[in-house]
Order: structure tokens, then C-alpha cells, then sequence
């Protein structure tokens, strides 16, 4: 379906896959095919392995600015480091799609933001949508002057009624 769409619509550059169903490594294969996407958020999908993740940026990866993916190690920062130069967010969701387990990482498994920072001279975020305020993560990217707000490239707020207030659609 994915790649019919592709087809469809050779110019699409930003991809927000996020809560789509049945996301898979065959999913980035197809997007492998597509010309290099600009934003491609990945998050909240936990079928696409770390391998399929490296494949894909060594294709595709050089036009990237943001990049959301589910944190499955850090192998896939490597392919970012070498393989998308132009990264400035990366937004990645924890280790479970259950709310209330987070991941237990640590600021040592944060180390290849060092790597990113220098590979990547745009990095502006790197942010960690589990870690919470005081969190040693966050410190950790406050320290490397990362910013880990949150950044959705895709949200226009069309879908909250309040946006609609007073221009006669409710």
C-alpha cells in the first residue's frame, strides 16, 4: 500500500507514519525506493527493526531533517551520524507502547549524541519522549546544549475544534 501511494505521489518529502497500523522493515524497504524524504517520523513503531532503520538511512538518508523513530539500541544513530548530515530533530518513543513503562536508559546510553553533534553540525533536538524534567538524560542533552522539546513538524492543530472557533465550521 505504502509503496502503491509512493507511486502515486513521486514529490511527497515528509512522512508522518506514526500511528499507522503494520509499519515493518518492508515498509522502509519501499522507502528506500522513493526519493530522499525530508521528515519521516517512524515513532511509536515498534516492528521496524534497528537494521531496516540503518538500511534505510544508508539509501536515503542524506536529505533528512527529521528523523522519529521507537528506540530499538543505538545502532541506528551511527547510520544517522554517517548517513544524514542534514539531521536537525531526531524524536525518539520509548521501549514499550505502554504508557507507563518507560525505558530504563541512562546518560551512558545517550553517549552517541557526542557523535551526532559532531557529524551532524545541524542537530538542534534530540528529544526522548519518555525522559521527564530532572530526568539524567535531559541533563545529560542540557549539558551538550541539545534541545529535547517537543517537535512535530506534521501538526497543523486542524483537528481541534478550538482552532475552528468563530470562522462558521461548528
Amino acid at each position: 500500500m505504502i509503496a502503491d501511494l509512493l507511486s502515486a505521489c513521486p514529490t511527497i518529502e515528509d512522512l508522518d507514519l506514526n500511528t499507522c497500523y503494520r509499519i515493518t522493515d518492508g515498509t522502509l524497504s519501499a522507502l528506500e525506493k522513493h526519493s530522499p524524504l525530508h521528515c519521516l517520523d517512524l515513532t511509536n513503531q515498534a516492528l521496524i527493526t534497528a537494521p531496516a532503520i540503518v538500511s534505510f538511512l544508508c539509501a536515503c538518508g542524506s536529505q533528512l531533517r527529521l528523523l522519529g523513530l521507537h528506540w530499538d539500541g543505538p545502532a541506528p544513530f551511527a547510520a544517522i551520524a554517517s548517513h544524514a548530515p542534514n539531521i536537525q530533530h531526531i524524536i525518539i518513543s520509548g521501549l514499550s507502547l505502554w504508557p507507563t513503562r518507560t525505558p530504563d536508559l541512562t546518560r551512558e546510553d545517550f553517549e552517541f549524541v557526542k557523535e551526532l553533534l559532531a557529524s551532524c553540525p545541524r542537530l538542534k533536538t534530540v528529544a526522548p519522549d519518555w525522559a521527564l524534567d530532572g530526568d539524567d538524560i535531559l541533563v545529560f542533552l542540557d549539558e551538550l546544549e541539545v534541545s529535547h522539546g517537543h517537535v512535530d513538524p506534521f501538526s497543523d492543530h486542524l483537528n481541534e475544534w478550538r482552532q475552528f472557533g468563530g470562522t462558521g465550521l461548528w
